[in-house]
């Protein structure tokens, strides 16, 4: 069953993992309680948090959110980033 929501995608990756919401709480600094509470969708997260949930959790923020592209999938935005980066390190060898 493919999740459809942000809770459910947190919930499914989460499990996958094999964390109990007390220990992704623990490791996110909250409650698991309120864990819980994110993925049953009666929280909603600010956009800081869900990018510390997909931090913790090794999955896009994108995914996490809109189940767009697969969970581990950087966005567009961090590989131009990482492509760039790296193009500056290979000029600065060749200098």
């Amino acid at each position: 069953m493919a999740a459809d929501s942000f809770g459910s995608r947190m919930r499914e990756e989460r499990k996958r993992q094999g964390l109990t919401m007390e220990q992704f709480g623990q490791k996110m600094g909250i409650s698991g309680s309120l864990v819980g509470r994110y993925e049953r969708d009666e929280e909603n997260p600010k956009p800081e948090t869900i990018r510390k949930f997909a931090e913790a959790l090794g999955v896009s923020p994108s995914w996490l959110v809109y189940g767009e592209g697969s969970p581990k999938q950087k966005s567009l935005y961090d590989a131009s980033v990482s492509y760039t980066h790296l193009r500056a390190h290979e000029t600065e060898l060749h200098l």
